[in-house]
């Protein structure tokens, strides 16, 4: 039998207010979990009747937070703790984390922890980031960057359309050597072979920066030391 809607019934969280029209028939409904009045019809105020559009919204967040604590509460992703999940924020979801470096909670979103694009907290990547500017300032001094200096002449560049460094490819099939030093760009010559050019940029690289690393070492010679302890550290690994 077909169940008759009374005005004033309640029905799970929803109360009937009125009819809104005939035909279709539709109801003035109240949520009585947050007080909003809308409009349903009969076959979703008989069987879903849990509440609003929102709080049904509410609900399927709430039941997804759970599912992601029950999954991953006390998992560890690189320097990240999770704790817990904090409610969902314009459809993201976010971890509450302990940083394993610092000590310090903070609010992660869930993609990017499991993910792993991020490995530690905001602080600890803003307090890298500042590490890395001043890595980059002790690196260049007087023009010149020092990594540039101390690449060794064997190592090739996958970055351009010849491999190495300093050497370009022409459209006429040869190939040309370009040096920047002290943010001076230096042409090196054409050269049929991207060997020859290269060995056109090594020969001219060992010219320019032999005075400046020398010039490097007696003005930064703490920086040096420091350089050098890094890149024995790099090679032992």
């Amino acid at each position: 039998m077909k169940k008759i809607i009374e005005i004033g019934e309640t029905l799970g969280n929803i109360k009937v207010l009125s009819i809104s029209q005939n035909y279709p028939r539709k109801y003035n409904v109240q949520c009585l979990r947050c007080g909003k009045i809308f409009t349903l019809t009969p076959s979703i105020i008989i069987h879903k009747n849990s509440g609003c559009l929102d709080c049904k919204r509410k609900d399927a967040q709430q039941e997804k937070i759970q599912h992601y604590e029950r999954l991953y509460t006390g998992k560890i992703f690189a320097n990240l703790k999770v704790l817990g999940f904090d409610d969902i924020k314009n459809n993201i979801s976010y971890a509450r984390c302990l940083c394993l470096k610092c000590n310090q909670e903070s609010s992660i979103r869930y993609i990017s922890l499991t993910s792993g694009s991020i490995k530690a907290c905001y602080n600890c990547a803003k307090e890298n980031l500042k590490k890395g500017h001043q890595r980059m300032s002790d690196l260049s001094k007087g023009g010149t960057n020092l990594t540039a200096a101390t690449r060794p002449v064997y190592m090739k560049n996958s970055n351009n359309t010849s491999g190495y460094t300093g050497v370009s490819q022409l459209r006429s099939g040869r190939y040309r050597a370009n040096i920047k030093f002290k943010c001076k760009q230096y042409h090196l010559g054409v050269y049929d072979t991207p060997e020859d050019a290269s060995k056109a940029y090594q020969e001219a690289k060992q010219k320019l920066y032999s005075g400046f690393l020398d010039w490097y070492q007696k003005n930064y010679p703490e920086l040096w030391g420091k350089y050098k302890e890094s890149i024995k550290k790099r090679q032992e690994m």
